[in-house]
Formats: C-alpha cells, structure tokens, sequence
C-alpha cells in the first residue's frame, strides 16, 4: 500500500487529529492574485479562525508612475474607502478576509470555508482583478483619444 492510501485509509478511520496540525500555513492563488491562508484555534471561543489575506502588490510613488498610481487609487478607491482594501504605511496594497469555522476541523471544512469567503467577496476580488491586470499604457493610450 502506498503512502497516499495508507493516508487516506487513516482519514476514513478518523484517526487523524487535524486540530494538532495548527496553527496551519500556506499560500495559493485565485484569480491570479496570491493569497497566504492561516489558520488559529481561539481557544476561548471554541472556533478557528481563518485569515485570508491577499498580496494585491505596491501603490507606486507618484515619482516612479504617477499614471499607475491614479488608476490603482481611483479603481481601488471604493473598497479603499469600504476598508476592503488597505494600503500600509510602505505602500503594500492588500486585502484582509476572515472567517469563523464552528466545525471541527477537516480538509472538506477547510476547502469549503475557503471557499465561500472567496465567493462571498467575489464582487470586490473581480473590482480588484480589473484594476490590477490594467497596465499604464491602456491608461495613456485611453487619455490621449
């Protein structure tokens, strides 16, 4: 028996304790935009907590590309102002999702709250996409026509 099976046999035999696995950690991409994905138990609260935030990149200094600077700024600017979307003090743009899990944890929960935080910030993930996939030069070539 190979290792996957032996694995999988132990899983159907519920002998695995995923909870002894957290805090968990790693990265993946949806729609092109890297996430890192983590996963706590909140002891106090009884539930785990699932944090997913996306690299959504640098807002340029108006020195380096000002024309990409005002097309992040003004795409971006709603979930800015909604505080979907946050820019830190060094000019990382990122976005932050969180969600409480209630069950006990396994690999079918975890996809599946994954999962539906994806889709229930589906709207601001395609705003974002937009934004992002716009290069500078479709801005300039849109403001000289």
């Amino acid at each position: 028996m190979n290792l996957f099976n032996e694995h999988q046999a132990l899983i159907a035999q519920e002998q695995i304790d995923y909870e002894s696995l957290l805090p968990l950690h790693y990265t993946f991409e949806f729609q092109g935009i890297p996430f890192s994905c983590d996963v706590d138990k909140d002891e106090a609260a009884h539930t785990l907590t699932l944090r997913l935030t996306a690299d959504l990149g640098f807002l340029p200094y108006s020195s380096e590309n000002i024309v990409k600077r005002n097309q992040l700024l003004k795409g971006l600017g709603p979930l800015i102002a909604r505080g979907q979307v946050l820019i830190d003090h060094h000019c990382s743009i990122n976005m932050q999702l969180t969600t409480l899990i209630y069950e006990e944890l396994n690999a079918k929960v975890l996809i599946e709250a994954i999962t539906y935080t994806l889709l229930d910030h589906r709207e601001a993930l395609d705003q974002i996409c937009r934004n992002l996939n716009n290069d500078a030069e479709e801005v300039l070539q849109q403001q000289s026509a």
